[in-house]
């Protein structure tokens, strides 16, 4: 896969500018809105709602070889609920990765805590904050393909196929893991670089949308990429 030329051909839309500012003010409004009052919480969810339809639909169209724009900001609805569905199912999920890596951490705790040398107390604590990061770890890497999954297939069913995704990654490993680190990249990236600048500063929320863009497309080529060899 040319990470090069998926990013390219992404980047070739002439409306790129208004797309990618599109979901920028989306995310300025939720931090300004959220700033002001908690109360706006309810916004906020439905700001990163569309936001996050908007990347499935995305991941939807560079499932397609021939398609080389991002997607029109149309039917509103649709991007609504696909991303308050998406957001819904990662919620769940990860509330039981919480709970496990809190409840295996408790187990540690008290497995230290009954051991008559500093030592092995030492590496149950140890063994305890390593898993739960491992789990963590792993929980992303494992999501950021599903909703590519998800995506593709449309349906709350495919939002849930752990078992698929993590039996396809398992082939290759190696070129998955690699896909995925450079697009977390590109997203710590577009938060970072402006920063850089005290004018960039307020250039913050589109350049991050632009990663995650950027980071959908990249998700979406070697899915599909790896499909298309099934």
């Amino acid at each position: 896969m040319n990470i090069n030329e998926s990013l390219r051909l992404l980047f070739s839309d002439e409306n790129r500018m208004f797309k990618t500012g599109m979901g920028g003010i989306f995310i300025a409004s939720s931090i300004v809105v959220l700033l002001y009052t908690l109360a706006s919480i309810p916004f906020v969810a439905a700001c990163h709602a569309v936001n996050t339809g908007y990347n499935l639909r995305l991941m939807r169209q560079q499932t397609v070889p021939s398609e080389t724009k991002l997607p029109e900001w149309n039917e509103w609805g649709d991007l609504f609920i696909s991303g308050l569905t998406w957001i819904a199912l990662q919620t769940c999920v990860w509330l039981l990765g919480m709970f496990a890596c809190v409840a295996f951490m408790l187990f540690c705790s008290a497995q230290a805590y009954v051991q008559a040398t500093l030592w092995i107390s030492s590496i149950w604590l140890s063994c305890g904050v390593l898993a739960s990061i491992l789990l963590i770890l792993s929980l992303s890497f494992i999501s950021s393909f599903l909703m590519v999954h998800f995506a593709q297939e449309e349906n709350t069913r495919a939002g849930l196929a752990y078992i698929y995704v993590i039996h396809k990654l398992a082939r290759k490993p190696r070129h998955y893991l690699s896909i995925y680190l450079v697009s977390l990249g590109i997203q710590i990236a577009s938060l970072l670089l402006p920063i850089l600048s005290i004018i960039g500063i307020f250039l913050i929320p589109t350049s991050i949308f632009a990663g995650q863009l950027a980071s959908s497309t990249l998700l979406a080529k070697a899915w599909a990429l790896d499909s298309s060899k099934d």
